[in-house]
């Protein structure tokens, strides 16, 4: 089926420089009111606006990881707090041996804690991992707290204690809705479907050969856009977006991911 696009191309707009080049193509035609080209320019700036959340949002995806909120970051410090109790006990039953009371309690509380070795809690799921951190805790805070408190455990199962609840509430977020790249390219796309009726229109309403300067007027904010875009592409330099208030470039965008 064939596509307006097919007939008129448009280098690939980013919709802060869409945003801009037709606020100011725009200023043109206030003065006509409620025309088809006017029109045609409202649904422009829409999908131009429409891009430019897809597009943060695709730049907050790609920067962030796709575990909930800091879940990952947390799990590890709670990881390594687990790893390093576990070491703790371990460190006091070498130097003592099991023969010595310290010795005998630190090898009591790892044989119940953690008697498969922290491995076989750090590697489980966050929340299945949370449970044996809490038994751990509840343990020190009841039955064992008299041989934890000989063997000197009170920072470690402090970093379970401040760790544990912060991990709880990192799951009990609701997740982002998720983005896909080829949201990001479906916005583009519809960018430049929509860019492209704005110039049909412009070349409808100004067709006559002694109107060709109207028509330049109004096309001259896209085609310096333009002309930047193609600058910067045959260059082969990244390609900022603008303020669509001001037309100051920012960072540049990535087209491709």
């Amino acid at each position: 089926m064939a596509r307006l696009e097919d007939f008129v191309s448009l280098i690939q707009f980013t919709p802060g420089r869409a945003q801009y080049a037709l606020t100011q193509a725009m200023t043109h035609i206030a003065a006509q009111g409620d025309t088809a080209l006017a029109r045609a320019v409202g649904a422009a700036q829409g999908a131009a606006g429409r891009l430019a959340e897809l597009e943060a949002r695709w730049a907050t995806r790609k920067a962030q990881s796709t575990a909930r909120g800091n879940a990952v970051a947390i799990d590890n410090q709670l990881d390594r707090a687990v790893t390093a109790l576990h070491q703790h006990l371990t460190a006091r039953l070498t130097l003592l041996g099991p023969e010595h009371p310290q010795g005998a309690k630190a090898a009591e509380l790892m044989l119940r804690w953690l008697p498969e070795g922290p491995g076989a809690v750090t590697s489980l799921a966050f929340e299945d991992e949370l449970v044996r951190v809490d038994q751990i805790i509840a343990a020190v805070q009841g039955p064992d707290a008299a041989a934890a408190a000989e063997l000197e455990l009170g920072f470690f199962v402090g970093e379970l204690a401040r760790l544990s609840p912060l991990l709880r509430a990192e799951l009990a977020k609701t997740a982002p809705e998720a983005i896909t790249f080829d949201q990001v390219r479906q916005g583009r796309a519809a960018l430049q479907r929509a860019l492209t009726v704005v110039v049909v229109q412009a070349m409808a309403q100004w067709s006559a050969s002694a109107q060709a300067p109207e028509f330049a007027r109004f096309m001259a904010p896209l085609v310096q856009q333009m002309d930047r875009l193609r600058a910067l592409r045959r260059r082969r330099q990244p390609v900022p977006d603008v303020d669509p208030s001001t037309g100051t470039e920012g960072p540049a965008v990535d087209e491709d991911a």
